[in-house]
């Protein structure tokens, strides 16, 4: 089963939980776990293009579905190669709304915040740029939409300069 692409998030910033676990103050997420619940109604879909040093592109579509509730979100996911077929059967991943704000959390000593604009497939973006620097010398840039509380609508890991993850949203459904 592949991870969704909050789990994908996750395992690229992996370095920093060591940070967190050493009593570490997080700074303030870009949303709160309501706001993200109001932002992504059953059907609000998420289209990404994933570019990973070395493998093909992959198309990564996620969509919350009604099986979520106040208290949890449910999510279905999809991954697709270039041509759009998918390459492994869909899944669903079930997560409290304050988990997906977590995804957002970062130590404080490790990030920076900066207001911008950003022009994406899916279109033009005011957001919060939130630069985090690893513990290992990797370099992660989250661009959060003002707009709508939810995914980055860019995401990118670095080392020595050199991009090794890039996730793009290309589309974006409202649900509801």
């Amino acid at each position: 089963m592949k991870p969704s692409l909050f789990v994908a998030i996750l395992a690229a910033w992996w370095p920093l939980l060591a940070l967190a676990g050493c009593a570490q103050k997080m700074a303030p997420p870009p949303y709160t776990a309501e706001q993200i619940r109001a932002a992504n109604p059953p059907g609000t879909v998420y289209r990404y293009k994933v570019e990973t040093a070395g493998q093909p592109m992959q198309i990564r579509v996620m969509e919350f579905t009604s099986g979520g509730s106040a208290e949890k979100a449910e999510v279905r996911n999809r991954l697709l190669d270039e041509g759009g077929r998918e390459t492994t059967p869909p899944s669903v991943d079930r997560a409290a709304w304050d988990e997906l704000r977590r995804h957002g959390e970062f130590p404080q000593s490790a990030l920076t915040v900066h207001p911008g604009t950003i022009e994406v497939p899916a279109g033009k973006f005011e957001v919060m740029v939130y630069t985090v620097q690893a513990p290992d010398g990797d370099t992660m840039r989250f661009y959060f939409a003002n707009g709508y509380a939810g995914p980055p609508v860019l995401f990118y890991k670095e080392r020595a300069g050199v991009r090794l993850m890039t996730s793009t949203l290309i589309e974006r459904k409202s649900g509801g």
